[in-house]
């Protein structure tokens, strides 16, 4: 019996020496962290996040308030229903109960979807004239802000959370009060708020020689930027004279992270959840191709893509671009169907729900979604309006190979130069941006005029493409060598190749 005692006496000292060779060494050892390639912009995180108007100064609050010669400079406002803090409470609120004086509130007269904007739900206080920019009169011309707008205003504030995707930018009212406030010597400050698309920059950069009409920045069509980092850019490569401007930062905030939570209002009638921000981005182009319908008119605007049902596209077949989308770029979708009443057509096709935008180049995923149609024999047209929103000739051609395997004889000759703008990156970067610039004046006379195509073999159409592709990338890179002063956040964009 001893010796049983004994045995088990020894097997248990057993064990618990080799517990203790096992596990005493690891609150030793150190094992370095994994490397994180975006450790630099976890240091942001580190504090918690503020957007810029909850992050404004006491000093600037009594400069304000104070400055002008101990009285209160007049302020302009700029804003919108979207432009609330963390707490729900709107932007004209805040200034005004922190005893500024807004003498004007400037308001958008179009939302970011391109629909006519809906009564504000802040009401403007009497006392405070209300403007509304960019509303169209009869023959659809832009009422932009003018002198007499801001004539008995000291200071200009923008307060705007945009949509993160060129066309229909609020950023180009921003862009329009800075030439404004460059002319008539006003101050200028902005409270930066989120860009929803997160860090990846892609898609065709428009050109400034177009940098006045409305909502045309000279920037690219996702760029991953947020207001504030915008108008520093254009303060330095647009304005002919720089203003005296001051962007009020966002506190905690990560590129990489996009929206921090979910949106804190709408941002406009069909831009009602993060999704649909994320989807709006994917679909923004596709509803510019005929006869796709993106949903406008359902309870999911612009967050599915459908063909009418005499397309005779099988359930079959869209769970192939289901799965396709899913492999390839981790888009959730699900089958769905709608009847359009205003043409009595039936249509079907996918929901998308996006839950990662950092991981979709949303170009691509367009391109990619044109081709699989253009494989099942799918013809669609491309509107006035799709070439008007890219601004890009190459852009354009681009994407005219996924519908007609085609090329304009007249593009090859343009795009050999190509490699010349190539090698002058090695120079300074104002003589490469001319470089590109010529090219693209030169593709400006190769529209998408069907009869001027021809066909081409599977190695030309790969060999035009890549150099197209090549020429497009290199457009951002001469972009990110100018914009990177401006930016004020980490991680830098990232830029996609298409």
């Amino acid at each position: 019996m001893r010796g049983l005692i004994s045995s088990i006496i020894s097997l248990c000292k057993l064990l618990v020496i080799l517990a203790v060779i096992i596990w005493v060494p690891r609150f030793f050892l150190y094992a370095p962290p994994e490397e994180n390639p975006y450790a630099a912009c976890l240091a942001f995180e580190d504090a918690k996040f503020k957007l810029g108007i909850e992050n404004i100064s006491h000093d600037l609050i009594d400069f304000l308030k104070f400055g002008n010669n101990g009285k209160p400079f007049k302020i302009g406002l700029v804003t919108h229903d979207a432009s609330i803090n963390q707490e729900g409470k709107h932007t004209l609120e805040v200034l005004r109960m922190k005893g500024l004086t807004i003498t004007v509130v400037f308001q958008p007269g179009i939302e970011l979807d391109g629909q006519k904007a809906v009564t504000s739900a802040h009401r403007v206080p009497i006392g405070i004239r209300s403007i509304r920019m960019g509303s169209q009169d009869t023959q659809h011309n832009w009422r932009d802000v003018g002198p007499a707008d801001i004539e008995d205003i000291d200071i200009l504030i923008f307060d705007i959370q945009d949509s993160g995707i060129r066309p229909f930018s609020f950023c180009g009212i921003l862009q329009n009060l800075m030439l404004l406030a460059s002319q008539f010597n006003k101050k200028f400050i902005v409270f930066d708020r989120p860009n929803p698309l997160g860090f990846i920059m892609e898609g065709p950069v428009a050109s400034e020689n177009d940098a006045n009409s409305y909502n045309m920045l000279p920037i690219p069509f996702r760029h991953a930027m947020t207001c504030g980092e915008i108008a520093r850019y254009i303060n330095h490569h647009v304005l002919k004279s720089p203003i005296d401007l001051q962007v009020v930062p966002m506190q905690g905030y990560s590129r990489a992270a996009g929206l921090q939570t979910a949106l804190l209002v709408p941002l406009s009638t069909h831009l009602t959840s993060a999704n649909a921000c994320f989807a709006y981005a994917l679909t923004f182009l596709l509803a510019r191709i005929e006869p796709f319908f993106v949903g406008v008119g359902t309870s999911k605007p612009f967050q599915c893509i459908m063909l009418p049902k005499e397309f005779n596209v099988t359930v079959q077949q869209w769970h192939e671009l289901k799965i396709l989308l899913q492999t390839r770029y981790g888009i959730d979708s699900a089958y769905c169907s709608y009847f359009k009443k205003d043409n009595q057509r039936y249509y079907a096709g996918l929901f998308f729900s996006i839950a990662e935008i950092n991981s979709l180049p949303i170009v691509g995923a367009t391109i990619t979604i044109l081709e699989f149609f253009k494989g099942l024999g799918v013809h669609w047209r491309y509107t006035p309006a799709f070439a008007e929103h890219l601004h890009s000739p190459a852009f354009e051609h681009l994407f005219y190979f996924a519908n007609t395997r085609t090329f304009k004889p007249e593009v090859k000759a343009n795009v050999e130069p190509y490699d010349g703008v190539l090698r002058s990156s090695q120079n300074e970067v104002g003589s490469c941006c001319a470089a590109t610039r010529n090219m693209g004046k030169a593709l400006k006379n190769c529209m998408l005029d069907t009869a001027a195509f021809q066909p081409l073999s599977a190695s030309l159409q790969l060999q035009e493409k890549e150099q197209l592709a090549r020429y497009l990338y290199h457009e951002l890179e001469l972009f990110m060598q100018r914009a990177k002063p401006a930016f004020l956040y980490r991680p830098l964009p990232k830029l996609e190749r298409v």
